[in-house]
């Protein structure tokens, strides 16, 4: 995290439903004092907000689990 936030202005923190999952709470309390951050539980509501908080120039990088992008670019068709 603490090298993912020296590209990035805000982290938006979510999970899967895969039982070994971090939850998106626990991976938010290990940013502390690193960067702005809100917790989204849902992926495709969290991708959407990071969308939202990037701007129309702005980057939104999706990191995590194959089952989280997965879900991501299945949601998006990319």
């Amino acid at each position: 995290l603490e090298i993912l936030g020296q590209a990035t202005s805000q982290f938006v923190f979510t999970q899967t439903d895969n039982p070994r999952a971090l939850c998106a709470d626990a991976l938010a309390q290990r940013s502390i004092g690193t960067k702005k951050y809100i917790v989204e539980t849902d992926p495709i509501k969290s991708v959407k907000k990071a969308v939202s908080i990037a701007g129309i120039n702005g980057l939104v990088i999706v990191t995590g689990s194959l089952y989280l992008v997965g879900e991501v670019l299945k949601n998006y068709k990319l």
